[in-house]
């Protein structure tokens, strides 16, 4: 499974948070490999909307995150706005922005 996560917005844009970070699961610890896997399967990820902006109307600085899901030929994107409303992609979020790439 390929996941990428890109994240946008926020009050000063910093490079290192704008910069996507791509991880392969067959690449990373098995734990932790299980663990992003499980997540994805447990929010269906692949029937989720591509966007799910839970922003006010004319709210500013908020982070946006669009994720990008490949895996067994199937790819899906969804676009989050803060506050992302789904715990399962809070904590999908949390974990991917932990990779040495996006820090």
């Amino acid at each position: 499974m390929k996941i990428t996560l890109e994240q946008s917005g926020g009050f000063a844009a910093t490079p290192k948070l704008t910069t996507p970070v791509t991880i392969e699961t067959t690449e990373i610890a098995a734990d932790l490999r299980g663990e992003i896997e499980s997540i994805v399967r447990d929010l269906d990820f692949f029937d989720l909307p591509t966007r799910l902006d839970t922003t006010s109307q004319g709210a500013a600085d908020y982070f946006t995150y669009e994720l990008t899901v490949q895996d067994h030929g199937k790819t899906h994107t969804v676009v989050a706005t803060d506050p992302v409303s789904h715990p399962e992609l809070v904590r999908l979020i949390g974990i991917l922005r932990m990779f040495p790439e996006f820090s």
